[in-house]
């Protein structure tokens, strides 16, 4: 199905995103994670504070949120402070850079935002930084990609 505009596609999300979160709420608290909302694309729903509210609310309904966006700075703060985990790959625009910077630091400046964009200078292809309560400030982790898997399966065979 072919939807004709971009506003057509970011309200049908918005409509879903309400919706769930009315599900949600209506249920029972299970403390755990009994489901995953996956948002690619999210820069169409960024700003939407239905978006926000199920970010803050969903893990105590058992629903965990992940976010998909190629650029960092797509995300409002208030959303992005609200996801547990967060993972930056390999970038190379400068004012990506500096949103993780902001987004891992805080800041731009500083020996802590000089040390981390040298990091970010420095990632390879399927390199990246992860951080959430396990990973503070952040940690840096190789993707081992599907095809390298599947070779590395074969030889093993």
């Amino acid at each position: 199905m072919q939807f004709p505009t971009g506003e057509i596609k970011a309200a049908l999300a918005e409509l879903i995103i309400i919706r769930l979160h009315g599900v949600l709420l209506r249920r029972a608290q299970p403390r755990r994670l009994t489901r995953l909302l996956v948002l690619d694309e999210a820069w169409r729903v960024a700003s939407s504070t239905h978006l926000e509210n199920l970010a803050r609310e969903g893990r105590a309904f058992g629903a965990g949120i992940a976010i998909g966006t190629q650029y960092p700075g797509d995300l409002p703060p208030d959303l992005s402070g609200a996801l547990c985990t967060k993972v930056y790959l390999k970038n190379q625009q400068p004012d990506h850079k500096k949103a993780v910077v902001r987004a891992l630091c805080g800041a731009n400046s500083g020996p802590e935002a000089a040390n981390l964009h040298d990091v970010l200078e420095r990632l390879t292809q399927f390199e990246g930084l992860i951080q959430n309560q396990q990973y503070l400030p952040y940690s840096r982790f190789k993707l081992v990609p599907y095809f390298a898997r599947v070779e590395q399966q074969t030889k093993a065979a």
